[in-house]
């Protein structure tokens, strides 16, 4: 089964706000690479761990690898979503900045064609019932359930968003509390999304990884003898600001959630069993169709690059890979 809409808006928007960051400082110099789905290798062989975002920084004549990781929790618990970025953060230590969206889906049990629901023997619903109204009018404040035919398709009672950056001492502290400056998080309250999230701890983080982040790309393109692109985006990062608009960011999860609704009737209206469980997070056999990008596997970043690897990105085919060092992941 495919990824649900609602699962796949939060990190295509946070792609769209980090590709707007960047790219104004792009260079052929340095190339910067998003990947949604992303497998990144695990500590034993054959493990794999797939992420819903993934930016990688990619230095000329040189392999990339991965700065940012995100992870939406839609159908999944929460617990795991936050399992998926420590493996990943703890076998790619070049990882500096790590985000999870989590979401509480309220949706009651759905309704199934095979076991006779009364709705059913229906004709089938056209695509316009479930089209959105109102949307545009005034901004949205609140997420609400998609209800068709009187039957909730769809309800979200909380928004979470996280945010964390790595410590100097190579951790991740996921803890979130007043005393630990390298984690934020923003909450909505009875479905209406609080601006503690845009105008406080969330944003004032994302502000600081992504200063970190143009600094890192500095660093690379200093290291590559590109001194006048590195100093220009020092010169940036000074006064950088995450570009994000929460109230678009609310207007997009709620055309998500139309369109989840709408994936969920005709699932059950094709007698399929319609589950609130997230696709196979890993790469074996499972429920889902999901084509994961580049694996990112340990290597030596500064060490040289097989002859066929050279061939592979003389044709647009690169494999990313991280460092082969292990941090830990610390609080939880």
């Amino acid at each position: 089964m495919s990824p649900l809409p609602a699962h796949e808006c939060p990190p295509t928007f946070f792609t769209d706000c980090v590709r707007a960051l960047v790219m104004p400082y792009s260079h052929p110099g340095v190339t910067l690479q998003f990947h949604p789905n992303s497998a990144i290798q695990g500590q034993r062989p054959g493990e794999v761990v797939i992420l819903d975002f993934r930016l990688d920084i990619w230095p000329r004549r040189e392999l990339g690898f991965a700065v940012w990781v995100g992870e939406c929790a839609f159908t999944q618990t929460r617990a795991d979503a936050e399992t998926q970025l420590a493996q990943a953060v703890l076998n790619a230590p070049q990882i500096d900045t790590a985000f999870l969206i989590s979401f509480d889906d309220a949706t009651p049990n759905l309704p199934r064609r095979d076991v006779g629901h009364a709705i059913f023997p229906q004709p089938r619903l056209p695509e316009t019932a479930f089209r959105p109204t109102g949307l545009g009018d005034q901004p949205i404040t609140t997420l609400h359930p998609v209800i068709v035919n009187n039957v909730t398709w769809v309800s979200i009672k909380a928004v979470d968003v996280f945010v964390f950056l790595r410590g100097d001492d190579g951790k991740f502290n996921s803890r979130i509390d007043e005393g630990n400056p390298l984690a934020a998080h923003g909450a909505s309250t009875t479905q209406t999304l609080h601006p503690v999230m845009a105008t406080q701890d969330v944003k004032s983080l994302l502000d600081i990884a992504s200063k970190r982040l143009l600094c890192r790309i500095a660093d690379t393109a200093e290291t590559h003898h590109n001194v006048e692109h590195a100093h220009s985006l020092r010169h940036a990062a000074e006064t950088i600001r995450f570009p994000v608009d929460w109230t678009l960011f609310l207007e997009e999860i709620q055309l998500a959630l139309y369109a989840t609704a709408l994936t969920r009737y005709t699932s059950s209206y094709n007698g399929e069993n319609v589950s609130k469980r997230k696709e196979s997070s890993s790469l074996e056999a499972g429920p889902s169709n999901k084509r994961p990008a580049p694996l990112l596997q340990p290597s030596n970043p500064g060490g040289s690059r097989k002859k066929s690897g050279r061939k592979k990105k003389q044709k647009g085919r690169r494999e990313a890979n991280a460092v082969p060092d292990h941090q830990d992941l610390q609080g939880s």
